[in-house]
């Protein structure tokens, strides 16, 4: 990877992590202004109403960042004092990148669109039902512009069912995760720099440049956010981040030909295992109590840890010191054979074993507790 390619991925991330940071607090205002605030809730971890705004500041260092970058590149056709600030080893790639434009707008735009659903979530809480149908609607119209899955599938329908599913299913998990703070920013920032690196490993310029711009405004963000927070991403910033999290993940490579495996095509899965497992494991437990999968609840995994006597710090350093771990198997596999790679997913599924045999000790303490409590 040439120096000047790093470089230009961390002048990205960089500014983006300023524009998001700087819009954090005029986001706040504008949250109490408009009355956007989250109040306490017993199955939340918040203890004071705090503004919810934080997922426009994310939004907007994003594609603020990645408009700024499109047209820096856009520049090169001319000979202006830009141009001249793109080094020469961009340059050559300028014309490809380009041509990556109406793919971009549609990105963009559907992000746009999950954002104001979001948005409208947070003011008037929408069912659960009508959210997921505004989520999927929202996502198939991404779909149908070509976004879409097409690694070892012919066939288009069953392509755009599997991405929509995908995507989906990540801006649900993300949501979910959005229960402690920084958690779901932090889970966020660790998938995204895997996922940059993973790209960079294979020379995808476009993709590693918008996963550098998206890492960055979430961190920015996430400056505000760590406990104890004082601006929330709201569904508005966790519906972004989750779909732009599916997407980039769609929009990625993960098996050349010249791989010793195929085993790398699971790259996504196993880098956003956390977050898959929670969305699994919260539904199964709700389900198994009766209660309805939507419905808000201390079943998260780092609720579970909180009820080990972990601090809130803690607790959300563990969930993402467990996704890096997950991360780094993922970002090994392209480089194993065959049996490297099964030992590299044993790995990752004894990681989940290990979280899983936690939460379960953390459950039985907690009944323990009550059962005591109630005695």
């Amino acid at each position: 990877m040439n120096i000047q390619w790093i470089a230009g991925y961390l002048i990205v991330f960089l500014t983006a992590m300023a524009v998001a940071a700087a819009l954090v607090p005029i986001c706040r205002h504008l949250a109490r202004m408009f009355g956007l605030m989250a109040i306490p809730h017993p199955d939340k971890s918040d203890i004071r109403p705090t503004p919810l705004l934080g997922g426009m500041a994310v939004f907007a260092g994003f594609v603020l960042t990645v408009l700024l970058a499109y047209f820096a590149v856009l520049s090169t056709a001319g000979d202006g004092i830009l141009a001249a600030l793109i080094p020469d080893a961009i340059r050559r790639y300028a014309s490809g990148m380009l041509q990556q434009g109406p793919r971009l707008a549609a990105i963009l735009t559907g992000g746009l669109l999950m954002l104001i659903a979001g948005l409208i979530d947070d003011k008037r809480a929408m069912s659960p039902q009508v959210k997921l149908a505004v989520q999927a609607a929202v996502i198939i119209i991404v779909v149908s512009s070509g976004v879409r899955l097409s690694l070892f599938i012919s066939n288009e329908w069953i392509a755009g069912l599997i991405t929509v599913l995908w995507i989906l299913t990540v801006t649900n998990a993300i949501n979910l995760l959005d229960n402690t703070d920084g958690l779901a920013g932090g889970v966020a920032a660790i998938a995204s720099l895997f996922f940059l690196l993973t790209a960079i490993q294979y020379g995808q310029f476009f993709v590693s440049a918008l996963l550098a711009a998206f890492m960055g405004a979430v961190v920015g963000f996430l400056l505000f956010n760590l406990h104890p927070a004082s601006i929330f991403m709201g569904d508005a910033g966790s519906m972004f981040i989750g779909y732009m999290l599916g997407v980039l993940t769609i929009l990625g490579t993960y098996h050349r030909p010249e791989d010793p495996t195929a085993f790398p095509v699971v790259v996504p899965l196993v880098v956003l295992a956390i977050p898959l497992y929670e969305i699994v494991t919260v539904m199964g437990v709700r389900l198994k109590k009766g209660l309805s999968p939507f419905r808000p609840s201390k079943d998260h995994f780092s609720h579970r840890m909180q009820g080990l006597g972990l601090g809130v710090r803690s607790a959300v350093s563990f969930v993402c010191l467990v996704t890096a771990c997950t991360g780094v198997a993922a970002l090994l596999l392209p480089q194993l054979n065959a049996a490297g790679a099964l030992l590299d997913l044993l790995l990752v599924g004894l990681i989940l074993t290990i979280v899983a045999l936690l939460e379960i000790w953390a459950g039985r303490r907690n009944q323990k507790k009550e059962t005591g409590r109630n005695d």
